[in-house]
């Protein structure tokens, strides 16, 4: 355990959903309130997107039932951006050379003053 380390966040209750899978859980966007008290306590939040790209064995039909219906994509960027401490703290990613590119993105970024101080604390 690093000692030097100490942080706690309390997640807060799953809220009842009237619709879902077999299991009640329901996919949705998540709410930018969620990360807001994470940014007023000084927190650096970064997002690095992977767009799910539709998988065409999915006979079943799940994804769309139980994911693109609940949480559209545009729902999801707008949330996202929206959780994220600037927006370029923001990078949307949908292949490994993307991904590869928005981690250096990302992390220049918050590297970089102003946000290096929160990385300093």
């Amino acid at each position: 355990m690093n000692s030097a380390v100490s942080a706690s966040y309390n997640y807060p209750s799953i809220p009842n959903f009237s619709s879902g899978n077999a299991d009640g859980k329901l996919t949705s966007p998540i709410d930018p309130s969620l990360c807001a008290s994470l940014k007023q306590s000084g927190v650096t939040v970064a997002i690095l997107y992977v767009t799910y790209l539709t998988d065409s064995t999915d006979v079943t039909g799940l994804y769309q039932t139980l994911v693109q219906t609940n949480a559209p994509p545009s729902a999801l960027v707008s949330n996202l951006t929206q959780c994220a401490s600037s927006p370029n703290l923001f990078y949307q990613a949908n292949d490994l050379p993307s991904i590869t590119l928005g981690l250096t993105t990302l992390f220049a970024s918050a590297t970089s003053p102003p946000n290096i101080a929160h990385l300093t604390h």
